[in-house]
């Protein structure tokens, strides 16, 4: 990873080949020059109100050069005169992609898979992601800040529940915050990406410090009811 950090470095990217990830817009918008092909359909242009309250107009259909994106994320609309490309959060969730937002970057996948990577904008404090195809796996930095920040000593910071004082005793408060799971079907939540956030949380874990106990089995025991039919003879 710092090797394409060094990369960009020396190469800094041109910021109308990146587009903002944009979760106030349900259209994708892009610059003049903006990497894209013309939609083989054109439609009627859109009117799109900007944040000063002034309407903007577009003027082509486009089409996203992001091929691992659904055919239908991949809808855009030329803008002449915006300052950032934009690509709509909402066209991609409407799509089936997930997004997931932190502190450094973002990622949007599709079926587990992500199938788009973005960085931090230190400027903006927005996710960016590059237009290119061979670019949307990388995570980019945008500027020689980002890279002396993550290349400097850190200062001491302490993340933890109070109460845990080791690793085994985390995984096993989390797994009775979930209320005793069955353990295969955590495994595979957990796989897919669903407990991102979860500090020190990963299937490996789980595997390590959670056993069979008396909670999990009493909670999720199949047994038929009883007082559902009568004793008395008929």
């Amino acid at each position: 990873m710092l090797r394409n950090y060094f990369f960009w470095l020396c190469h800094p990217p041109n910021l109308n080949t990146t587009a903002l990830l944009d979760t106030a817009a349900n259209i994708s918008l892009l610059a003049n020059g903006a990497p894209s092909e013309r939609a083989s359909i054109q439609l009627t242009s859109k009117s799109v109100m900007q944040p000063t309250g002034d309407r903007l107009f577009t003027t082509e259909n486009l089409l996203l050069l992001l091929n691992k994106l659904p055919t239908e994320a991949c809808e855009a609309h030329r803008a002449p005169g915006i300052t950032n490309n934009l690509i709509s959060a909402a066209a991609l969730a409407d799509a089936g992609c997930e997004i997931f937002f932190h502190k450094t970057g973002c990622e949007v996948s599709l079926n587990g898979e992500i199938i788009l990577r973005g960085w931090r904008d230190p400027d903006t404090r927005l996710w960016r992601v590059s237009l290119h195809p061979e670019g949307g796996q990388r995570i980019v930095p945008t500027d020689q800040n980002i890279i002396q920040a993550m290349l400097a000593p850190t200062s001491p910071e302490i993340n933890s529940i109070y109460e845990c004082e080791n690793t085994g005793q985390l995984i096993n408060f989390y797994y009775a915050t979930m209320g005793y799971p069955v353990i295969s079907t955590w495994l595979k939540a957990i796989d897919k990406g669903y407990f991102r956030g979860w500090r020190g949380l990963t299937s490996d874990r789980v595997r390590r410090f959670i056993k069979p106990n008396e909670q999990c089995e009493q909670g999720h025991m199949d047994q038929r009811r009883q007082g559902i039919r009568s004793t008395k003879s008929s």
